[in-house]
């Protein structure tokens, strides 16, 4: 239940901070890189990772609407795909463009905005609020000169024919299921490491990744198993050898249910204030939401997007960033 009268006060108070908000997505957009609070993780390099956490006490304190989004963008990929420096946030037909505009820094404005609203307004929220597989593939050879290429072994040439040999992953791990987008499991090579810099040598060590998004119903184990008979394969064939590291490994937790409360929750705030009948549906990418989820929180991934995110042009609709303000707003005050 809401109450309407507030929602209606909020709603205009987030349509005021319009030039503010896509001043503030501006700035964002300049920021290429973010710091601090240190958060301890094992999993990183540097056993830290830096988050920013606020709350507003509502008339409910033992309930907590937690908003997460995140600062870090990835990088800008070849400059000359852009029409304008990636890091160089700035409003043209409606939009925002800059690199990190979409995923994630939208809502995060939209949050911090809609937050923001209550304190304008005088007014408590009902509740408190609060603010995949990857692997590295190394195959290991022997350089030599191009000129006598029987005195080595192409570790490139291997690690090209395994790149060819993973595209059967899609054969194997073929099942469907329609509530994610895609429907089915996907195993892409990405990024791709430098090996020698010059043309007339065979490489003796290549390094490739592999994104791999798979469906819950499969275990990860299973996966990996298959992908290390391919690359066994290409070593006899080639007379290489080939190390598969996970660069990150999460097994999918159970789902949200449909029914759960942030789920009926959530549609209603996306009916109310974009009047779309909205329905649960899995998605591909991976997201923290599976780190509650193992907790036994029930989570929701949600935002109106372009779908430009991680592109050249990366851009959001200004009028998403308010409306999906409203969105959390909605949700702020309902009992």
């Amino acid at each position: 239940m809401t109450d309407n009268r507030s929602f209606n006060k909020i709603k205009k108070r987030i349509d005021s901070y319009r030039d503010d908000m896509i001043n503030l997505q501006v700035k964002l957009t300049a920021i290429k890189d973010i710091k601090k609070f240190n958060a301890p993780d094992k999993r990183v390099p540097s056993g830290i990772r830096p988050n920013i956490i606020t709350t507003i006490p509502g008339k409910n304190q033992e309930k907590t609407v937690w908003i997460l989004t995140h600062m870090d963008v990835v990088p800008p990929g070849e400059l000359k795909l852009w029409d304008k420096d990636p890091y160089e946030g700035y409003v043209k037909n409606g939009r925002i463009y800059g690199r990190g505009t979409e995923d994630n820094q939208q809502d995060l404005v939209a949050s911090i905005y809609a937050a923001k609203a209550f304190f304008d307004e005088g007014l408590l929220p009902a509740s408190s609020i609060g603010l995949v597989l990857w692997l590295r593939f190394k195959t290991k050879g022997k350089q030599c000169h191009a000129s006598r290429p029987s005195l080595g072994k192409n570790a490139f040439a291997a690690a090209s024919h395994l790149i060819v040999k993973l595209n059967k992953l899609y054969q194997i791990f073929d099942s469907s299921d329609p509530i994610y987008q895609p429907p089915e499991s996907t195993f892409e090579p990405t990024k791709k490491d430098e090996n020698i810099p010059n043309i007339n040598t065979i490489p003796g060590e290549d390094i490739f990744y592999l994104d791999c998004r798979i469906l819950p119903s499969y275990n990860l184990s299973d996966i990996q198993s298959k992908i290390r008979d391919l690359a066994d394969e290409i070593e006899g064939r080639f007379d290489v050898s080939i190390e598969i590291t996970p660069v990150q490994r999460v097994q999918a937790p159970s789902p949200t249910p449909y029914n759960a409360p942030v789920v009926t929750a959530l549609q209603k705030a996306i009916k109310d204030v974009y009047g779309i009948d909205a329905y649960p549906v899995g998605i591909g990418g991976g997201t923290i939401a599976a780190n509650f989820r193992k907790k036994g929180y029930e989570v929701a991934v949600w935002s109106k997007l372009s779908e430009t995110a991680h592109q050249p042009n990366e851009n959001c609709l200004i009028e998403d960033i308010i409306g999906n303000a409203k969105v959390y707003a909605h949700l702020f005050l309902q009992k």
